[in-house]
């Protein structure tokens, strides 16, 4: 059973596809994973790999999917879709994560590792 935010998601995106008079590009995209492990003082304890994978989905049309890089980031995302759909030859960038704690909120650390499923608790 769909909750019903899932099911007003799925309704806008027929709506859309329905209503346009050219094929839309979709995108949906969260900006972090849950937080049910994430430590806000000692940002190094968390679970990176919780908190970094995010809903990123795509409608593309004429797009063939296997040319979707795996393992794309949020950062690489446009930059995949302009190169596309507007031949932008962008160069896709290192996909890195980095986080920090709410008490120095632009000391960031890298957590690329740490983000990646083999380094989860």
């Amino acid at each position: 059973m769909l909750f019903r935010s899932s099911k007003q998601v799925l309704a806008t995106i027929d709506y859309i596809k329905s209503n346009s008079t050219v094929e839309p590009i979709i995108i949906l995209m969260g900006d972090h994973g849950p937080g049910t492990f994430v430590y806000q003082i000692d940002v190094e304890h968390s679970n990176h790999y919780e908190r970094m994978h995010i809903l990123n989905a795509f409608y593309l049309p004429g797009v063939n999917p296997r040319k979707i890089p795996v393992d794309i980031t949020p950062v690489n995302t446009f930059r995949f879709i302009f190169n596309e759909y507007f031949d932008a030859n962008l160069p896709l960038l290192e996909n890195r994560s980095f986080a920090s704690s709410y008490i120095t909120p632009y000391k960031f650390i890298d957590v690329t590792e740490a983000s990646e499923i083999s380094n989860t608790p």
